[in-house]
C-alpha cells in the first residue's frame, strides 16, 4: 500500500511525513486504496499503532473520545425553530453511554426533525451523532432554571 509521490507531497503538507515503517492508505468503504482526488479514510499500520483500548470496546468504538454535551447542543442551536437543547448520556450495553438530544421548539415553531438530523449529520464527527432526538413542548427546569439533564435521562419520550 503505496501513495503516489503528488498525494504523499500533499499528505506531507497536510499532516506531516509517514514514518519510516509505517504504512499508509485512503481507502473507500470496502477498503480498497482510492485514486487521486476521491474521499476516503485514511489508515495506517505500524508496530506503534494499537489495535484499541484494552478491555475497553466502548472506548475503542469512540476512539477514546469524550462527548460534549455542548458540542453537539451548539450545532442544534443552528436549527431556526430550536428554542431550547439539552443532551443526555443515555447508557448503551454495546458502547457504554451515547448521546440523546433533547429538544423544544420555538413559540409557533414545528421542529423538522429531518432537517435537524442532516445538520448534526454535516456538522459533527459520526461518533457525536445523537442515536435519538426527542422533541418536548418545553425542557423541564429546576427551580435556578437549569435543565436538569439527571431527569433527562430517564424521560420516556417525547412529541415526535
Amino acid at each position: 500500500m503505496n501513495l503516489s509521490a503528488h498525494l504523499l507531497a500533499r499528505a506531507a503538507a497536510q499532516f506531516g511525513r509517514v514514518l519510516d515503517g509505517i504504512e499508509l492508505a485512503i481507502v473507500d468503504a470496502s477498503g480498497r486504496e482510492v485514486s487521486d482526488g476521491e474521499i476516503g479514510e485514511i489508515t495506517v499500520r505500524g508496530p506503534n499503532v494499537m489495535a484499541g483500548y484494552y478491555e475497553a470496546p466502548a472506548d475503542t468504538a469512540h476512539g477514546g473520545q469524550n462527548i460534549y454535551p455542548a458540542d453537539i447542543e451548539e450545532i442544534v442551536f443552528t436549527c431556526e425553530a430550536v428554542d431550547e437543547a439539552a443532551v443526555v448520556a443515555h447508557k448503551d450495553a454495546e458502547l457504554g453511554a451515547v448521546p440523546v438530544a433533547f429538544v423544544a421548539p420555538k413559540l409557533g415553531n414545528r421542529i423538522a426533525l429531518a432537517e435537524l438530523l442532516e445538520c448534526c449529520h454535516a456538522n459533527l464527527a459520526p461518533f457525536k451523532l445523537p442515536v435519538e432526538i426527542k422533541v418536548l413542548h418545553r425542557l423541564p427546569k429546576g427551580p435556578t432554571g437549569k435543565i436538569p439533564r439527571r431527569e433527562l435521562r430517564d424521560h420516556p419520550g417525547g412529541l415526535a
